[in-house]
């Protein structure tokens, strides 16, 4: 955050060599920053099943939070603050990349109407007795690693959403770089700077020339395959390309009609399905609807409300989408690996979070 920071001062100023420095920076960190990032998995793949399987019972206490994340924070703040404020300070909430746009004072008031302030005070309380809870639980295990692993799966059901809101503010910080490199480049958007390569940063900000602007276009429009190639990320638009992969991926999504999940919050219900693979699809959702997810973010949280049930491709029991659902008590099955794939929108599904299934019933 600190980096991005400093790019944004620098880049209002307008200081190209200052900014190549703070830049390089700025990417070092974010590469560092990765290992907080994957963390996460590494508790999902290698710890929460033997956690699971040793406490049962306790997963609820396990999986609850000992303090707000920033976007209770936020909700909070709705009824304390002027809308102008809270968007000012909290607006970066919405955002993934720095060409997304924060939270308007108007979506502010949309949320406010959905909220009580008594459920947020409640949600306030039980924090600390979940952090009483939790210490008084924690105490009764005597197995020295199994303690440190429980604590680690406790923790991230915080520090799951805190690397992502680091990640959110970073990216809110340099929108103002990226606004900065379409000066350089007339044709292009900020959607354009904020896909260039960091090898085609360093071009930019030296004063070289960006070969194949097209190729670039096609990239914000979400027109690419990005693969590893020779120890580098590496991208193609090649249509025929692009055809033949996703011809081949979805091959083996024929005949799939039912998945297998994990069960992280129990039910069973049936509902349309709605995919959303990014913030701007979250305005489909309807009362009842299966909302379907890679995974979930905070700021999907209004929105997850208003459905029958949670599905997700990946996650674990302290991922949000778990969380939530236990929260509100929606049924949800977590970590199905190709839901995204294999659903589309409008068809129905049985959702069994009892056995951890999603069955299809009708196209």
């Amino acid at each position: 955050i600190e980096k991005a920071r400093k790019i944004s001062n620098a880049a209002k100023e307008r200081k190209r060599e200052h900014l190549l420095t703070l830049y390089l920076e700025w990417v070092k960190q974010a590469y560092d920053f990765c290992d907080y990032v994957w963390g996460a998995w590494a508790v999902i793949h290698h710890t929460e099943k033997e956690v699971i399987n040793s406490f049962p019972e306790k997963m609820d206490l396990i999986m609850s939070l000992e303090q707000p994340i920033e976007f209770i924070k936020m909700q909070k703040a709705l009824f304390e603050m002027p809308l102008a404020e809270v968007a000012k300070k909290y607006g970066w909430l919405k955002i993934y990349s720095p060409y997304d746009t924060p939270y308007s004072v108007e979506e502010l008031q949309q949320m406010k109407r959905g909220l009580k302030a008594q459920d947020l005070e409640q949600q306030y309380i039980q924090f600390e007795r979940n952090k009483k809870e939790f210490k008084s639980f924690i105490g009764t295990v005597k197995d020295r690693e199994l303690k440190k692993k429980v604590v680690a799966v406790h923790a991230y059901a915080y520090l799951k959403t805190d690397r992502i809101d680091t990640w959110r503010i970073a990216m809110y910080e340099l929108t103002a770089f990226f606004e900065y490199l379409t000066t350089l480049y007339p044709s292009l958007i900020l959607k354009d700077t904020a896909n260039f390569s960091v090898e085609e940063i360093q071009a930019l900000l030296r004063d070289r020339k960006i070969s194949d602007l097209e190729h670039l276009k096609l990239r914000s429009a979400n027109k690419a395959l990005y693969f590893f190639h020779q120890g580098k990320i590496e991208a193609t638009t090649d249509e025929n390309t692009l055809r033949e992969t996703f011809a081949a991926l979805e091959a083996k999504n024929v005949g799939v009609s039912e998945l297998q999940g994990t069960p992280a919050c129990k039910g069973k219900v049936q509902g349309t399905v709605k995919i959303i693979t990014h913030s701007d699809h979250l305005q489909k959702i309807q009362e009842g609807d299966i909302f379907v997810a890679k995974y979930t973010f905070p700021s999907f949280t209004p929105f997850m409300l208003k459905c029958a049930a949670i599905v997700t491709d990946e996650g674990g029991i302290t991922s949000h989408a778990a969380i939530i659902s236990r929260e509100y008590n929606k049924p949800c099955v977590i970590n199905t690996k190709r839901a995204t794939s294999i659903l589309k929108d409008g068809d129905v599904v049985e959702v069994d979070a009892n056995k951890g299934t999603v069955k299809i019933v009708k196209h």
